[in-house]
């Protein structure tokens, strides 16, 4: 069973943040354990108003990381349109499934500024799916390729901003990480193992999904 504590190694946590938008991955030597220590991140400088406006419900936090990656890709959408355009109100989105949740973002969008985008969901782990099999490699690359994931799980919606993991031997074990929480006033804050742990391992991770975004 895991505990709730955060997954954070202080040696690398501070370097995890980087000034460009979409950070490619960063490796050193690790002479003490072998191997490479590798570390890959996403700026969310443009999303620090998103936590101005977010409430506790489950629903709102969700539409709140979704304004999050909309604003990290530089589209600011105001959070009361983003649920009446796509689910009809706050109280009608439904998180129960990946599908679910995302189906209604697929669309074409306007952003404050009339610029047009599209948005395009895909799961990258679903607990409610057949066969379903979690795979920590999917979530590092997605970071990696500059697409923010939102984790869903016991307690509320984050978006995953920054890891840091260990590469030997074909194998990539998770180190660290930074996720925005857009929970009030809170922001950016550690990563807690819980949250990139499946159910079925005893963590609170239901589903974990990215929404890439092109200009139309």
């Amino acid at each position: 069973m895991h505990t709730r504590r955060k997954f954070l190694m202080g040696a690398v946590a501070p370097a995890l943040f980087v000034t460009a938008a979409r950070a490619g991955v960063r490796c050193v030597a690790d002479p003490k354990h072998g191997g490479s220590m590798c570390k890959t991140s996403i700026n969310f400088t443009d999303a620090y108003q998103e936590t101005y406006h977010a409430r506790h419900e489950a629903q709102n936090v969700w539409i709140a990381c979704v304004a999050v990656v909309f604003a990290a890709y530089g589209h600011v959408v105001q959070q009361p349109r983003i649920a009446q355009e796509a689910y009809g109100d706050f109280s009608k989105v439904t998180l129960d499934t990946s599908s679910a949740a995302l189906a209604p973002l697929n669309r074409t969008w306007k952003d404050d500024d009339g610029v047009e985008f599209t948005a395009s969901g895909e799961s990258l782990y679903d607990s409610a799916a057949l066969g379903a099999k979690f795979d920590q490699d999917a979530l590092i690359q997605a970071v990696s390729n500059g697409d923010p994931v939102i984790l869903v799980g016991g307690g509320h919606p984050v978006v995953l901003t920054a890891l840091a993991y260990s590469q030997k031997g074909g194998s990539q074990p998770l180190v660290a990480g930074f996720v925005f929480d857009p929970m009030p006033m809170v922001g950016p804050r550690a990563l807690d193992i819980d949250e990139v742990a499946p159910e079925s391992a005893g963590g609170d991770l239901r589903y974990a999904v990215r929404i890439k975004l092109m200009k139309v």
